[in-house]
């Protein structure tokens, strides 16, 4: 009977907070307060915020680059540009790639949707390029995903490329992600 949300508190730090339901009075009692045990900063914008449930009942919360600079979406101990799973309680799963640390992956710019392909428990995102090359990645736990060094349809050797890019003249600016299945749309 929980409820997650992530977003930005007034002093620009991002929140991950957990409240409980109360179906007979129909309303929230309050919340836990900030679930992890690292402070996330926020910024203007490229915040990211897609949080989805895994199949062994984790959390998935992507983080933009928060426009503070390039270089700490490399860094796997800085918060920025990463994919961060944590437990219900905030706890940092035992198997996620880097022992004692939410970083479940890296080198994101602005991740926003975030999707399980039905009938495969894959995961693919959804992401914001600077000016094009918007992404669509299959998502990998502890891999990189090369922004800033590659964008769109670029490779080098280390970093996981994209299934789907809208290219270097087109924009999509994707917001969500979703499958459908369906016969027509």
């Amino acid at each position: 009977p929980y409820v997650y949300l992530h977003y930005m508190n007034s002093t620009s730090t991002s929140v991950v907070e957990r409240f409980l339901y109360d179906a007979v009075g129909n309303n929230f009692g309050p919340g836990s307060g900030h679930l992890l045990a690292v402070t996330i900063p926020g910024g203007a914008s490229h915040n990211g915020s897609r949080m989805v449930a895994d199949n062994a009942g984790n959390f998935i919360l992507t983080m933009g680059d928060h426009m503070t600079g390039s270089a700490n979406v490399q860094d796997p101990t800085m918060i920025e540009g990463k994919f961060l799973r944590f437990d219900p309680l905030g706890g940092i799963p035992a198997d996620n790639p880097i022992p004692g640390s939410y970083v479940y992956n890296w080198g994101h710019r602005n991740p926003q949707g975030l999707a399980w392909q039905p009938g495969t428990n894959q995961l693919y995102a959804t992401e914001h390029g600077s000016s094009s090359n918007d992404e669509v990645n299959r998502i990998v736990a502890g891999g990189n995903y090369g922004w800033p060094s590659v964008t769109g349809s670029q490779t080098q050797q280390g970093f996981v490329a994209p299934v789907l890019t809208s290219g270097a003249s087109n924009t999509w600016a994707p917001s969500g992600a979703t499958f459908v299945r369906a016969a027509t749309f």
